[in-house]
C-alpha cells in the first residue's frame, strides 16, 4: 500500500505540457516485452515467432510476428491488429500458409477462435473455415502428408460439437468425421508427434481415453482408435508436456514427471513399442520441468525448459545432451536462468524461444539465435542494443524524502549493466552512484519502503543479499549496505509482498510464509525496530493467505487486503491495533476474489483494487469505494468497471484517483493500463493517455511537484520507448492560495511537542508530511497532534475543510 504524496511545494506556474507526456524515459530492451511460445522457420528462411508478447523492440505487436533472417521485422507480412490472446503453436504447409493456434478469439478484430490460417502475407486465407472454433486452448498443430490437420490442446467443443482436446480437420477446416475418438480425452493434450506410418502419438496431462484408464501418453491408429501394441512398462507421476521422434523410430520425452522405478526425472527415451530404451541414461535427471526437445541431424538431442540443474550441477534452461544421454560439454549453455519454451535446429544453429532476458551477457528478450557450440549468432539481432533500459519487469517504486526514486522488481540489469532487482535514481532520472547494493539480491523484490530516518526496508522473493543468507526481508542504510542493527535470523520461508513501517518505529509484514526466525507466524506478522517480532501484536485464529497490501488508519488500525481466508472476513479485513479482528468493520459477505491494493482517502474512505468481479454478491468489476464502517460507498459509480486486474491505486490532493493495473477497457471502452477517475468513479477525460503502456502497470507514485512515476512490465508508453518506467509530467493540482494558506492556523510555530491546528471552517480531517510530500500522520477527530517524535526540519500541515485542502507549513525544533 502507497502512502498518498500530495503536492506540498509552492508551484505557482502550471506545466506547459500535459499531464500524460513522458518526462522521463528509460530506453528499450531489446527483443519481446512478453515470453516467446513458439517458432518456426519458412523455407526461405524467414523466422515466424508467436507468443504472449505484444510488442517487438518496443513498437506494437500482438502476438506474432515474422522475422527476416537476419533478425530484422519482416514488414510485407502484415497482421494489422493481430490476436486479442496468447499464440501457442505455428506450424507452416507446404504451400505456405500458416496455421496458428492458442488461446485468441479475435483476429483483425473478427472472431476467430483459437485457430486461424493465414496466407503468406498474413491475411486471413478465408478458404479455411473452422466455424465457431474451439471452446478453448490450443496447443499443437501437427498436418499429414495428406492435407488433414490433427489439433491438439484443452477444449471440449469444436464448432459448437463435443470434442474433448483432440481433432482431425480436413484441409478445409472441416471436422474429419473418418477420424472417430469417442468420448476422447479427460484432460489436456500438450504435444502430438505423426509417426511414419500413419499413428499419432499424443502426450498430455490426461488420465483416461474413451473413460479407460491411459495415463499421459498414448498413440493412435489412423482412424482414432486406441493402438494396443504401444505398452508402457513406466508409470508416469506429472504431465508429458513435449515428444520428438527420433529417425529409428525411439521416442524422446520431456515434462514434469519422474518415471516411476526408472529414476527418470523430466526426460525419458522409449523404444517405439513404449518400453523404456535402457541405452539412454541421464542419472538424477532434471531439477525442473522440459518443454522443449529438438534433435541434431548427428543424432545429439537439444533440450530446453526451466530446470536450473542436470545431475546435480548447474545448467540454466539449455542443455545439449549425447545420444546416450551423457551431458555434451562442447555446448556452452547460458550463465543465467532462462525458461525455454520451444526449440527449433536446422543447418547446425538453434532457434531458442521462452521466457529469458539475456544470453552470455547478450541483451535479448524471448528469442535468440544460436551457433552450434551454443554461444550467441550475432548474426541475428533483435534491435539495437544502445540504451537497453530494464531487462525485466519493476514491481515498486518509492520516493524518498531528498527527491531521489527507488525502483525495484525483477530486473537484473539497466543499461547492459548488472543491476540486481535495486537501484536509485536521483531526480533528473540518471543513476545515482552512491547507492552501492553491490552484487545485489538473488531474486526479485515485490516491496520496498523507506522509513522516516532515511533507511529501507526490502521485501520479496530473494533469499540472499550481496551473496549472503538474507530470507526475504531486509533494512539497508542509506547508502545502500545491509544495516546490521535489523536482525530477522533466519528470516522467512516464503515471500513477501506488502510491508507497512508504523511512525513508532513497528513495522508490519505480509506475504505467503507461515513461519518466522523459525517459529510459527502465519502471513502476517509485525516486527519490532531491530526485526524481533513483536509479542503484542496477535493475530485471529484461523487467519491464512497471502497478505498483498498494508495500510493504517490514523486511529492505527489495520487494514489488509490480499488472497487471505479467515473466520471472519475474506480478502478484506480491518484489524486493531493488537491484531484482533475489529468488528466494527463489516463488508457482509465481502468480495469473491484477491485484492492486490487498498488505499485510504483523507477523508476516512476506503478504495480497494484487484481481482473481483462481485461485492456482497453484486457486480463490482476490480475498483470499488468503501465507507469507513465497511460499507459500499454508493456516490462512487464505476459502472461496468475494469476487464482486467487492478494492482495500483494512488490519489491526488484534488480528489482525482489514479488506477494502474493490467485491464484495456473500463466502463466498455479502450483504456490502457492506467485511467484516472473524478471523485465520482466517472472517468476523467482530461487525462488522455493515448494508447497508453503496452502491457501492466504495477506501481504509480505521484511526486511532490505532482510528476507522475509509472512501474511495470511494459516497453512503450503511447509511443515512447521506455522500459518498465517512465515518468509523466503530470499536473499541478495546488493553487497558490492552497499553499501556506491564511486561513489554517498552526501553533506554536516552530514546535517542540503538541502543535495545534485550527481553521476559519470545521476541519474534517488533517494529515502531516515532511518536505519530500510523505504522509506521516493522520487525524480525523482531533486538531492537535504531538509532534515530539518527529526529527528537526521542514513539515507541513494539510487539512480537509469545507470541501477543500488547505495547508500550512511549520518548523519542527
Amino acid at each position: 500500500m502507497k502512502k498518498i504524496v500530495f503536492l506540498l511545494f509552492q508551484v505557482f506556474i502550471l506545466n506547459a505540457q500535459n499531464a500524460t507526456d513522458v518526462d522521463l524515459a528509460f530506453g528499450q530492451y531489446p527483443g519481446f516485452d512478453q515470453p516467446v511460445y513458439a517458432v518456426e522457420r519458412q523455407p526461405d528462411g524467414k523466422i515466424l515467432a508467436g507468443g504472449t508478447f505484444v510488442s517487438l523492440d518496443g513498437e506494437d505487436q500482438n502476438y506474432l510476428v515474422r522475422l527476416n533472417p537476419d533478425g530484422t521485422k519482416d514488414t510485407s507480412f502484415d497482421i494489422g491488429s493481430g490476436f486479442n490472446n496468447y499464440v501457442n503453436v505455428i506450424y507452416v504447409q507446404t504451400d505456405g500458409k500458416i496455421l496458428v493456434g492458442g488461446d485468441f478469439t479475435t483476429y483483425q478484430g473478427v472472431e476467430q477462435k483459437r485457430i486461424i490460417r493465414l496466407n503468406a502475407d498474413g491475411t486471413k486465407d478465408t478458404t479455411f473455415d473452422i466455424g465457431s472454433g474451439f471452446n478453448h486452448l490450443v496447443l499443437d498443430i501437427k498436418v499429414q502428408s495428406d492435407g488433414k490437420i490433427v489439433v491438439a490442446g484443452y477444449f471440449t467443443l469444436f464448432n459448437g460439437q463435443p470434442q474433448n482436446n483432440l481433432v482431425r480437420l480436413n484441409s478445409d477446416g472441416t471436422k474429419d468425421t473418418t477420424f472417430d475418438i469417442g468420448s476422447g480425452f479427460d484432460d489436456g493434450i500438450f504435444a502430438l508427434e505423426l509417426q511414419a506410418d500413419g499413428k499419432i502419438l499424443v502426450v498430455g496431462s490426461f488420465q483416461q481415453f474413451q473413460s479407460q484408464e491411459q495415463k499421459v501418453i498414448a498413440r493412435l491408429h489412423p482412424d482414432g482408435s486406441l493402438d494396443n501394441s504401444f505398452a508402457l512398462n513406466s508409470e508416469f507421476n506429472g504431465a508429458i508436456y513435449t515428444i520428438s521422434v527420433e529417425d529409428n523410430g525411439k521416442i524422446l520425452l520431456g515434462g514434469s514427471f519422474s518415471s516411476q522405478g526408472n529414476n527418470q526425472d523430466n526426460l525419458i527415451r522409449l523404444n517405439s513399442d513404449g518400453t523404456k530404451d535402457m541405452t539412454f541414461d541421464i542419472g538424477t535427471g532434471f531439477d525442473s520441468f522440459i518443454r522443449a526437445i529438438t534433435l541434431q541431424e548427428d543424432g545429439k538431442i537439444v533440450v530446453g525448459g526451466g530446470f536450473t540443474t542436470y545431475q546435480g550441477i548447474t545448467q540454466n534452461g539449455i542443455i545439449r545432451l549425447n545420444s546416450d544421454g551423457v551431458k555434451d560439454d562442447s555446448f556452452v549453455g547460458n550463465d543465467d536462468y532462462l525458461s525455454v519454451r520451444d526449440l527449433l535446429y536446422f543447418e547446425q544453429k538453434i532457434f531458442v524461444a521462452g521466457y529469458f532476458n539475456d544470453y552470455l551477457g547478450y541483451s535479448r528478450k524471448g528469442l535468440i539465435k544460436l551457433n552450434d557450440n551454443g554461444t550467441k549468432d550475432t548474426t541475428f539481432n533483435l534491435g539495437a542494443e544502445t540504451e537497453p533500459g530494464f531487462n525485466d519487469r519493476i514491481a515498486k517504486i518509492q520516493y524518498q524524502n531528498d527527491g531521489k526514486i527507488i525502483v525495484g522488481g525483477a530486473f537484473t540489469k539497466f543499461k547492459n549493466q548488472t543491476q540486481n532487482r535495486l537501484i536509485r535514481f536521483n531526480s533528473d532520472g540518471t543513476k545515482d552512484t552512491t547507492f552501492d547494493i553491490g552484487t545485489g539480491f538473488n531474486d526479485q523484490i515485490r516491496v520496498v519502503h523507506q522509513q522516516s530516518d532515511g533507511k529501507i526496508i526490502v521485501g520479496g522473493y530473494f533469499t540472499s543479499y550481496q551473496g549472503e543468507l538474507q530470507n526475504r526481508l531486509i533494512r539497508l542504510n542509506p547508502d545502500g549496505s545491509k544495516d546490521t542493527t535489523f536482525n530477522i535470523g533466519t528470516g522467512f520461508p516464503a515471500y513477501i509482498t506488502s510491508v507497512y513501517c508504523q511512525t513508532d518505529g513497528k513495522i508490519i509484514v505480509g506475504g505467503a510464509f507461515t513461519s518466522f526466525n523459525g517459529q510459527q507466524a502465519g502471513y502476517l506478522i509485525r516486527l519490532n525496530s531491530d526485526g524481533s517480532k513483536d509479542t503484542s501484536f496477535n493475530l485471529p485464529g484461523m487467519f491464512f493467505g497471502t497478505v498483498h497490501a498494508i495500510c493504517q488508519q490514523p486511529d492505527g488500525k489495520i487494514l489488509l487486503g490480499g488472497g487471505f481466508f479467515t473466520n471472519n472476513q475474506d480478502y478484506l479485513l480491518r484489524l486493531n491495533t493488537d491484531g484482533s479482528i475489529d468488528d466494527s468493520f463489516n463488508i457482509g459477505t465481502g468480495f469473491n476474489s484477491v485484492i492486490w491494493d487498498v488505499a485510504l482517502q483523507p477523508d476516512g474512505k476506503i478504495l480497494v483494487g484487484g481481482w473481483f468481479t462481485q461485492f456482497q454478491g453484486q457486480p463490482q468489476n476490480k475498483l470499488i469505494r468503501l465507507n469507513s464502517n465497511g460499507s459500499k460507498d454508493t456516490t462512487f459509480d464505476i459502472d461496468a468497471g475494469f476487464e482486467g486486474d487492478i494492482f495500483s491505486i494512488e490519489t491526488q490532493p484534488d480528489g482525482k484517483i489514479l488506477v494502474g493495473g493490467s485491464f484495456t477497457t473500463f466502463q466498455g471502452q479502450s483504456q490502457n493500463r492506467i485511467v484516472r477517475l473524478n471523485s465520482d468513479g466517472a472517468k476523467d477525460t482530461s487525462f488522455d493517455i493515448g494508447n497508453g503502456p503496452n502491457n501492466s502497470v504495477s506501481d504509480i507514485v505521484i511526486q511532490p511537484d505532482g510528476k507522475i512515476w509509472l512501474g511495470g512490465h511494459f516497453t512503450v508508453f503511447d509511443g515512447t520507448i521506455s522500459s518498465s518506467l517512465v515518468r509523466l509530467y503530470g499536473d499541478s493540482v495546488l493553487s497558490r492560495s492552497e499553499v501556506d494558506s491564511n486561513s489554517l492556523i498552526v501553533f506554536p510555530n516552530p514546535v517542540q511537542s503538541i502543535l495545534t491546528i485550527n481553521a476559519t471552517t470545521k476541519i474534517e480531517s488533517l494529515g502531516i508530511y515532511d518536505s519530500s510530500g510523505k504522509n506521516i500522520f493522520n487525524t480525523f477527530d482531533s486538531n492537535s497532534v504531538n509532534v515530539s517524535n518527529l526529527s528537526p526540519g521542514l513539515y507541513l500541515v494539510k487539512a480537509y475543510t469545507d470541501g477543500n485542502f488547505i495547508t500550512k507549513k511549520f518548523i519542527k525544533q
